[in-house]
């Protein structure tokens, strides 16, 4: 595929670069293949996606903790609203997740789940411990077999 696209821009580079970015990756079956985006918050704005996975959803880094940047205090409120249009940018699925314990510079601390976590109303959640199966079958009894696997 990349030859031939390379041949169809004729050795200008920014036409093959331009070629490749309007290409849909395409399988030989001709299937068309996912992609994941890896954004912020703030780059998250005005999008939507029909999964979307929010990590690291723990206390200090979500919300900051401290400052960020120099002179720079972090306001809670639109930390708030930072983390609500993350949580809206999902149509179908919404995963978020956090960890009991992270390692910083080098040491084990314990964490806790983000305050906006324990906002969300229990009746719009589906809490998953690892480790105990969660709904892992009922995604996979829904998965169109169609999609290509990604690993």
């Amino acid at each position: 595929m990349l030859r031939e696209t390379a041949r169809e821009a004729g050795g200008d580079l920014e036409r093959f670069l331009r070629r490749l970015d309007l290409s849909p990756l395409e399988s030989e079956a001709g299937l068309r293949t996912e992609k994941v985006r890896l954004l912020t918050f703030h780059a998250a704005k005005g999008l939507e996606f029909p999964v979307v996975f929010i990590a690291g959803a723990e206390e200090g880094i979500t919300p900051l903790g401290g400052s960020h940047g120099e002179n720079h205090a972090v306001d809670p409120d639109e930390e708030r609203r930072l983390f609500y249009v993350a949580v809206t940018r999902a149509m179908d699925e919404l995963y978020i997740s956090y960890c009991a314990h992270r390692t910083v510079y080098g040491k084990k601390v314990d964490t806790m789940p983000s305050r906006y976590i324990t906002d969300i109303p229990d009746t719009v959640l589906e809490r998953v411990v690892p480790g105990s199966g969660g709904s892992r079958q009922a995604r996979d009894a829904k998965r169109d077999k169609s999609q290509l696997p990604l690993f």
